[in-house]
């Protein structure tokens, strides 16, 4: 990915950030590009940056939204933190992760935010919008967390994502067979039954190009590194292209 400059970014989709906020989005982006999980890093931060850049220019209905960019940049730069301190090696931690990680990150992100001595209107937001971004979550009251729901679930279908994963977890020579059955069992339990449960029109559109791209990569990318950990055959990959 080339290089990301937040300023750059700000400047060319015209959004103003009050000094405070300004700088507690670098810290963030400081702090996820330390990140242990090469899923969830500052990388797959800039992808849902990107994705509300896309969101913005495409979907009217927010043409008509009083936008809190301030508590909406924060929410997303920092919505991972918590697993940003973690890697899930096994299927229990893994869906721990998945129902625990919005409730995580919104205490840290709360907490580092009345050191910041932020509003508390504006850590209620951010907050809420990061609680409710996990999928133990249905329903969602804000534009904050209804835009933040959406950019992330993009974010987790963009192919690029998962190969750099792929990648990084080889040169690391932790990848395992433990650690690809519970790949497996992330995308049958929580990728492959994903559908367009998503709240702008842009977003359900971009879903429906990305997922079957998305699911063809995973089950290719599993059979190369099932062949080279040696995963037993009785647990060989399911198709993970959608029917």
């Amino acid at each position: 990915m080339a290089h990301f400059s937040f300023d750059s970014y700000l400047k060319q989709h015209k959004i103003k950030l009050s000094p405070k906020a300004h700088a507690f989005c670098k810290l963030g982006l400081k702090r996820m590009a330390k990140s242990v999980d090469p899923i969830h890093n500052h990388l797959h931060v800039v992808c849902l940056l990107n994705n509300f850049a896309g969101l913005l220019k495409n979907e009217r209905s927010l043409l008509k939204q009083d936008l809190d960019y301030n508590a909406l940049l924060i929410s997303i730069i920092w919505h991972d933190i918590w697993k940003s301190a973690r890697f899930p090696k096994g299927l229990f931690k893994l869906a721990w992760d998945q129902i625990y990680e919005g409730r995580g990150s919104a205490k840290i992100v709360a907490r580092e935010m009345k050191k910041a001595d932020f509003p508390k209107q504006t850590i209620k937001k951010v907050a809420y919008a990061i609680r409710q971004h996990s999928i133990v979550h249905r329903k969602r009251k804000t534009i904050e967390s209804k835009i933040l729901k959406d950019v992330d679930e993009l974010a987790r279908w963009n192919v690029g994502r998962i190969k750099f994963a792929g990648r990084q977890l080889f040169g690391r020579k932790i990848l395992s067979s433990k650690l690809l059955k519970a790949g497996k069992f992330y995308v049958n339990w929580f990728m492959r039954p994903a559908h367009t449960k998503l709240y702008f029109g842009w977003s359900r559109r971009e879903f429906r190009q990305l997922k079957k791209a998305w699911l063809k990569q995973a089950g290719t990318l599993y059979k190369k590194y099932e062949k080279i950990v040696g995963v037993n055959s009785r647990t060989s990959a399911r198709n993970f292209s959608i029917p």
